[in-house]
């Protein structure tokens, strides 16, 4: 048995107003991976833009929900780690059986201490996107928006936002070495806490840093761009980044 890692799917995101494969990809591989699964974890982005209100949840996936229930009902651990894109996140998503992770997770799996997240509080790159993410992921701002605004006004803006993003930034993002936020949050985080892996998707640039002799730090690969994604797969042997 193995646990398994991935990252930035985006399912749902339309490219020149078409649907992306990532979806369709996304679920075949829950198939083939399925079976020798633990846990899978589920790094954040899954989804291009989710938003749901006590009363209303984004429409069509029901395809990935259903997949998400029947590995649940196997006994198949899944752990959901809200990205950028789909960090509003409520009681529909845990009631097909994610277990939610609003923060980061330290835990140990396969005798290896491990961190996980998605990665976008860590990396940011601009007063302005730190600005946007204070605002998005704060639960007054949240709060509002569920009282005054339209549950579909608020999906077109998420999805127009989306695609803007994805039309600026059509590359993966560079990894900054030692002055990347991801490391320089992991090199912190081990002044505390004794750490063997770190795992982050949000970069869509699959990465292997090592930070000493016994910690490495992973970045997953996204699922639109990449043509073979990197996800992350570790049993009694090890970690490693393989490609589907």
């Amino acid at each position: 048995m193995a646990y398994y890692f991935v990252s930035d799917v985006h399912a749902g995101l339309l490219l020149n107003g078409k649907p992306t494969d990532s979806e369709a990809r996304f679920l075949a591989w829950l198939d083939r991976v399925g079976p020798d699964a633990e846990a899978i974890f589920l790094v954040g982005d899954i989804f291009d833009f989710w938003y749901e209100t006590p009363r209303k949840v984004p429409t069509g996936y029901d395809r990935l929900l259903d997949a998400f229930s029947a590995l649940t009902a196997r006994g198949i651990a899944l752990h959901f780690f809200p990205g950028n894109h789909d960090m509003w996140t409520g009681n529909h998503l845990a009631s097909s059986g994610l277990i939610i992770h609003n923060q980061g997770l330290y835990t140990t799996l396969c005798g290896r201490r491990v961190y996980i997240e998605h990665g976008d509080q860590q990396s940011i790159r601009s007063g302005g996107e730190r600005f946007i993410q204070s605002i998005f992921r704060s639960p007054i701002a949240r709060r509002l928006a569920q009282l005054f605004v339209p549950h579909r006004a608020m999906m077109r803006f998420g999805n127009s936002w989306s695609r803007a993003n994805r039309a600026k930034f059509r590359e993966q993002f560079p990894f900054g070495n030692e002055e990347e936020g991801l490391v320089r949050f992991a090199r912190e985080y081990m002044h505390e806490h004794p750490v063997d892996l770190f795992v982050f998707g949000h970069l869509h640039n699959p990465t292997i840093y090592p930070l000493s002799a016994t910690t490495t730090l992973y970045v997953l690969s996204d699922w639109i761009t990449d043509p073979h994604p990197a996800y992350g797969r570790l049993d009694e042997h090890g970690f490693s980044l393989e490609r589907y």
